[in-house]
């Protein structure tokens, strides 16, 4: 967001409008939960491995990728399977941009005509974290 309640791509942000993140941002920061300071987008990019754990929970968020960061996963896939989408360079965060009125369609597309596509580095690191965990022992 550029100022809290403006939707901007992610270069152009300042903070974020996503709960998740805000909470986590409060508990790192010890700050109480009804505390309503912005969080600076640049302290979220900027959080430690260690800091994106909290007990047994674990936060990835999208991370730039190809020089360019989406804001949702749909956006960060894009980015990562650029030919898949037809994406001619110079691409922009812009041209990123999901317009898709259905996240569904938008899914099986991608599993359906592009089985080899790549996933988001920030969704491989929630999964290696998620693998290392044993909680069945």
């Amino acid at each position: 967001m550029k100022d809290g309640r403006t939707k901007a791509v992610v270069s152009e942000g300042k903070t974020t409008s996503n709960s998740t993140i805000k909470w986590w941002m409060r508990r790192i920061k010890s700050l109480p939960e009804d505390d309503t300071t912005k969080i600076d987008l640049p302290e979220v990019v900027a959080l430690a491995a260690d800091q994106k754990t909290l007990d047994k929970c674990h936060i990835e968020f999208q991370t730039t990728e190809n020089g360019l960061c989406g804001r949702s996963l749909e956006e960060a896939i894009k980015n990562v399977n650029r030919s898949h989408y037809e994406l001619i360079e110079p691409v922009t965060e812009s041209t990123l941009t999901f317009n898709d009125k259905s996240k569904t369609d938008f899914a099986l597309n991608l599993i359906c005509n592009n089985p080899d596509y790549e996933i988001p580095q920030y969704i491989k690191d929630g999964l290696i974290w998620l693998n290392e965990q044993r909680v069945l022992e």
